[in-house]
This record gives C-alpha cells, structure tokens and sequence, in this order.
C-alpha cells in the first residue's frame, strides 16, 4: 500500500515537471503561451524542440495514469469477462458454473463479494452446492467461501489469504486487451490475470409460468465481455428474450441460437443496470 502512495506521488511530481518544462520559455524568454503552443507544430532537428516535444509526450503519459487512478480509486477490481453456463435439471432446477477474468486496480483486494437470491416464490438455493475456486500464474494462495444468509438469500465472500496480484500498470491496460486465455498472455500481463470460478445450484426456480434471469453488476465493479448459456433440456422455449434495463429505459439484446437446445446472450459492458433474460414455460 505504501509503494502504491508513493508511486502515484511520483506520477504527480513528474507531471508538475512536464508542465514546468513546457511552460519554461515563457519565463526565461518572455514567450507567450499561444507562441509556444504554435512552435510545437513547426518542425526542426533543434535539440530543444525535440525536448519540448518529448516532454509534451511524457506530459499526455503521466496525465493518461492520473485519470486512469482517479476513475479507479473507489473501483478495487474489474471484471474483465464473465462466463456462465446455465444447464436447467428437472422440476426447475438449474446449475450455474461462473467462470471470470478480474484484474485488480489496487494492490489490497483480499476477497470477492457476491450475492444471490431465486427470483420464483418457491425457488431456493442449495448452501452445500456453492463452490469458489481462484487461480493466478504464479501466485499461490489459500481461499476460503464465508456464507452468510439461507435459502432465499445467500452472500458469499470468498476470501483470500493474500492480497490479489498487483501492478501499476494493470489498469492503464484497455480491457479487451486481457479478454483472452491467460496462457496466451505476456508473463508481465498473465501474472496479474486471476481466473475465479464458482458453483450455484437452484431448485424449483425455472418451473414457473413465466422465468425469469436477472443479472445485477455487485456494487461498483466494472463488467466487461458478458456471456450467458442456456442450455435447455426440451427444446429454446418460447417468447425467449433479453433486456437491458436501466433506469426507466429498456433495450433489446440479440440473442443467438449455438445449438438446438442452446440460447447465447453476450453483451459487451454491463452498466449500472440490470441484464434480464426470460421465456415462458
């Protein structure tokens, strides 16, 4: 955590300096600011234009780092892509594997957060069926699921016994970037990567007249890259549908037929509002 303070100082010391550096003439050569703007685009092998234009560089570096830490500074992780892969039993019940990519954007991230609830009157959840796991070139570590709640509504924290894997760079990096098998990663990218996947079993939740999915981002993380299956038993029912809603507005999502029981809804970013996939039985 002190390394992670002193670094985003020196970022600000740094570009205090830039700015110094460009604005230099104006001082010592009673130039005026439009004169030295107007300068940079006038081309010369002179030494000092060469420098003006490697610190105006150096200057657009440092202030690219100090936006990415400020729009980061309340975000501790991103959620790079989610998978999930629905498979639907008998009598409403369904198994929902979660596989993720989160990269941390700051370097004191010691636990996962997550929430679930059925949305059916009788649907539940099975306690003893929800499972975590969590993997990172490199980085070993033990990790525990704390359960809090019942049935209806269960929050687990999956906790780890050392901080997720940190770098400075991590978040200035785009995250289409990263959306991809780690393994095909730079070292420098793959081991600040972490896989997460976990386990959630419903009952009596899809044997409803009208099911319903809800998907809701957990506090301020940001969700990129997500994928839903849906793999049916008995056939794509009817009246399939996915909804973006937000706020009072709803928009449609386009789902794909992979197979001949298989619906697929991807959506590229997931903002503050909520991911609704139904049919009717």
């Amino acid at each position: 955590m002190k390394n992670w303070r002193v670094g985003h100082l020196i970022n600000v010391v740094l570009l205090v300096g830039t700015v110094i550096g460009i604005l230099q003439p104006a001082w010592s050569n009673d130039i005026g600011l439009t004169q030295i703007i107007l300068s940079l685009f006038h081309p010369s092998w002179s030494q000092e234009f060469l420098m003006r234009w490697l610190l105006v560089l150096a200057f657009i570096a440092l202030s690219y780092a100090r936006c990415i830490h400020l729009i980061f500074r309340n975000v501790p992780l991103t959620i790079i892509s989610t998978k999930m892969k629905v498979t639907f039993g008998d009598d409403g019940a369904a198994l929902i594997d979660r596989e993720q990519l989160l990269r941390a954007n700051q370097p004191n991230v010691t636990a996962y957060f997550t929430s679930h609830s059925p949305s059916a009157p009788n649907g539940s959840l099975l306690r003893d069926r929800m499972t975590a796991s969590v993997y990172c070139h490199g980085w070993g570590v033990k990790d525990e699921l704390e359960l809090r709640g019942n049935e209806k509504k269960l929050e687990a924290l999956h906790i780890f016994d050392k901080p997720l894997p940190y770098a400075w760079y991590m978040p200035l990096i785009p995250s289409f970037i990263l959306n991809r098998d780690p393994s095909r990663l730079p070292k420098f990218l793959r081991k600040y990567v972490i896989v997460r996947k976990n386990e959630v079993y419903y009952l009596n939740e899809f044997n409803v007249p009208d099911p319903v999915m809800n998907f809701v981002p957990a506090g301020r993380y940001q969700h990129f890259n997500l994928t839903v299956e849906l793999q049916f038993p008995h056939g794509i029912p009817n009246n399939f549908r996915a909804r973006e809603i937000k706020n009072n507005g709803v928009t449609d999502i386009q789902p794909q037929q992979t197979a001949n029981n298989c619906m697929v809804v991807r959506i590229d970013k997931v903002g503050a509002g909520t991911i609704r996939i139904s049919w009717l039985t």
